[in-house]
């Protein structure tokens, strides 16, 4: 039989403590390679394999939904010298993964391979990536592709939850539509299209590489010399940063025929990374809704028992931030839950935090660091997300020991100034005809209409 462990046993089990723990991040060496272009590498001796990835900054916001996404899915989908499956399998041959990935402002390579293979895998790889054809037959497969996935998350309630939320919060702007599309925007997109995406990434970008492994200076000149060298890099253009405007709570609701549950998502605006305060906010949320010992969790999983799992997170976009919090109960549920979230949140900027508290959000923070270094390439990708965020690559860090530092007056200072619980906006995905009369009665409220907002 297995025994229940309890939130005091767990207690007793780890002590809170106030003990910074000691953690060590190995940092990367950083190498220009051309104007507006650098090497970030991480040396990880006796390494068999070599990881890398090279980011995109875009200067060209690509607004129209799904274009982009269907552009980036083509490259490597053939090219004059090899299609689509000779390009497969000869990574496969070679034990090599590589992908390419995009969201609005950037667009990514990856690429991890023995090291005896490395280069063999980095010409079939900037073969894809330079020469990639576009023919009308792929574009044709990746749409029908694409289109498949449209139709699981527009039936999936998470996923419309999600759009529905942003449709409101970001209305205005090109976060407000998906970034993979409409079954309805893919049809239309012809072949010129999506190559002017192509060249708009390839030449209108901020370009740099990040690499872990064994790599000796021969190795990295005759990859600079054979490959990096032919990437155009552009000064990365300051793109402006959306802030919500609302000043009232308004709910906006995907419909969802006949379903059981309803998907909650709640949220109002976070502040960048780069702010002196994020710090502390990070703490503030994880405090808020973390972990599975947050506040909404105690209150909505274990005292009040509607949900598996009640969640908070700041969101950090390229030029928006979130703060949100998540969750999913019945129907019957629903007036209660929503109104002990604006509860919470009221009790989150008027309450005083106590020190047990913060000492237990500390130690699960600085607990869980550990896990973002158990692999060269998570701290590769670690590297390659401050980079993004314009944060310098000591920051993880100076984290560990400002959290070590923080007190509670600081703390209590700080969420007064940027937790606004009467200008939250909810994303709701549920059976409208049994809920809106209850979100009426609590909020503003409109309705999702997908691809026709």
């Amino acid at each position: 039989m297995i025994q229940q462990v309890s939130f005091n046993d767990l207690k007793e089990i780890a002590p809170i403590s106030d003990k910074t723990p000691t953690i060590h991040i190995p940092l990367p060496s950083i190498r220009s390679i051309g104007t507006n272009k650098d090497i970030y590498l991480l040396q990880e001796e006796n390494q068999s394999l070599i990881s890398m990835t090279i980011l995109f900054r875009n200067n060209t916001i690509i607004e129209q939904p799904g274009l982009k996404k269907l552009a980036t899915k083509l490259i490597g989908r053939g090219t004059n010298k090899r299609n689509a499956q000779e390009i497969s399998e000869q990574f496969d041959f070679l034990g090599a993964s590589h992908s390419f990935s995009s969201n609005f402002e950037t667009f990514a390579v990856n690429l991890s391979s023995l090291k005896q293979h490395f280069e063999q895998c980095l010409e079939i790889l900037f073969d894809s990536l330079l020469h990639s054809t576009f023919s009308d037959s792929e574009i044709q497969k990746v749409k029908k592709e694409m289109d498949a996935d449209l139709l699981f998350r527009d039936s999936d309630p998470d996923s419309l939850c999600g759009l529905a939320f942003s449709s409101s919060f970001y209305k205005g702007h090109y976060y407000a539509k998906p970034f993979g599309g409409f079954s309805a925007s893919l049809i239309g997109y012809q072949q010129d299209e999506l190559k002017k995406v192509y060249d708009s990434i390839l030449q209108n970008s901020r370009v740099d590489v990040f690499i872990t492994g064994t790599i000796e200076n021969e190795l990295l000149e005759r990859m600079n010399k054979n490959y990096f060298s032919l990437l155009s890099s552009q000064s990365l253009e300051v793109q402006p940063v959306f802030v919500n405007s609302t000043n009232q709570r308004h709910s906006v609701i995907a419909h969802k025929d006949q379903s059981k549950q309803v998907v909650i998502k709640v949220g109002q605006n976070g502040i960048a990374p780069t702010h002196p305060d994020s710090p502390a906010m990070n703490m503030l949320i994880s405090l808020f809704g973390g972990s599975i010992l947050g506040r909404l969790s105690l209150l909505l999983r274990e005292q009040k028992g509607y949900t598996y799992g009640a969640y908070a997170a700041i969101s950090a976009k390229s030029v928006a931030s979130e703060i949100v919090a998540y969750t999913s109960v019945g129907n019957e549920y629903i007036e209660d839950t929503l109104v002990s979230i604006f509860t919470e949140w009221e009790r989150l900027k008027n309450e005083p935090i106590e020190m047990e508290e913060l000492l237990r959000t500390k130690q699960y923070l600085l607990g869980s660091y550990s896990r973002l270094m158990e692999t060269p390439q998570k701290l590769l990708s670690m590297f390659v997300k401050l980079v993004q965020q314009n944060l310098p690559l000591d920051y993880p860090l100076q984290l560990i020991d400002y959290y070590g530092k923080l007190g509670i007056d600081e703390i209590n200072t700080i969420k007064e100034q940027h937790i606004h619980p009467h200008s939250l906006t909810i994303g709701l995905c549920a059976d409208t005809s049994i809920i809106e009369g209850t979100i009426g009665k609590l909020t503003t409220l409109e309705y999702y209409k997908g691809d026709s907002q």
